[in-house]
């Protein structure tokens, strides 16, 4: 037993070493590698307990990165952090900071984007909808965009 939880403290922290990782990450690659459920326990408090895994601090990240680089919706970063194993509590808070007001600049920056290399708005607003942003949002943001063409091509 005490070779397989040394084993086990020894593959977990090689992982977490590479970059950030759930709880629900470490516990399904140890499950993974054959380990008992009591040593992939005492695994995940250990690494819990010495901060080299803490899901709050991991979605606050994930959070701030992918709406800076990949311009995500709220709605499509909640599915990521459940998929990543986040608890649905940690998720939501994370989550609350992000106002409608950025949704909408990241919603219509993508339209923009699209518009300028001559895409239809039927494709631009089916691919807002697939990335996860509300109506209200892709209906305010076609209003715009037809508003901001107009005052555009007016002499």
């Amino acid at each position: 037993m005490a070779k397989e939880l040394d084993q086990a403290k020894k593959m977990a922290l090689r992982w977490v070493s590479y970059h950030p990782r759930t709880e629900a990450e470490i516990c399904t690659r140890l499950k993974q590698k054959g380990f008992p459920q009591d040593v992939v326990n005492q695994i995940t408090e250990y690494l819990k307990d010495f901060k080299y895994v803490d899901d709050r601090s991991f979605a606050e990240q994930w959070v701030k990165y992918r709406l800076e680089k990949k311009k995500k919706s709220k709605r499509l970063l909640y599915a990521e952090l459940r998929n990543k194993g986040i608890d649905d509590l940690i998720a939501s808070e994370v989550l609350e900071s992000i106002t409608e007001d950025e949704e909408y600049n990241i919603a219509f920056e993508q339209a923009k984007k699209r518009t300028e290399r001559g895409n239809a708005w039927s494709s631009i607003a089916r691919h807002l909808v697939r990335q996860g942003f509300p109506n209200d949002i892709v209906y305010r943001v076609y209003k715009d965009l037809i508003t901001k063409t107009t005052m555009d091509e007016e002499p």
